[in-house]
């Protein structure tokens, strides 16, 4: 989807624990379509050396598990520049 509408996408919020693909992987296929997407990592852990890879990805800001809607809220809207 992203290939297709990547055009109209601003931020990708995905998870670093996928089924089938690390969230690494997604994040360096969509960076690699669009080098200034923004993105948010979520992830319950994180070794220092993944940390410090996905930092340096590009736009991308990683949130740590457990999070409320209110945090993920605040931190999409401080990505897309909104007031909040």
């Amino acid at each position: 989807l992203f290939k297709k509408y990547n055009d109209r996408i601003d931020l990708v919020i995905t998870d670093y624990g996928l089924p089938t693909v690390s969230g690494e992987t997604v994040i360096q296929e969509i960076v690699a379509i669009k080098p200034r997407i923004k993105t948010i990592v979520m992830s319950g852990f994180l070794e220092p050396e993944t940390r410090a890879r996905l930092e340096e990805l590009g736009n991308g800001i990683i949130i740590e598990k457990p999070f409320t809607p209110t945090d993920l809220i605040k931190l999409v809207q401080k990505m897309l520049g909104a007031n909040v």
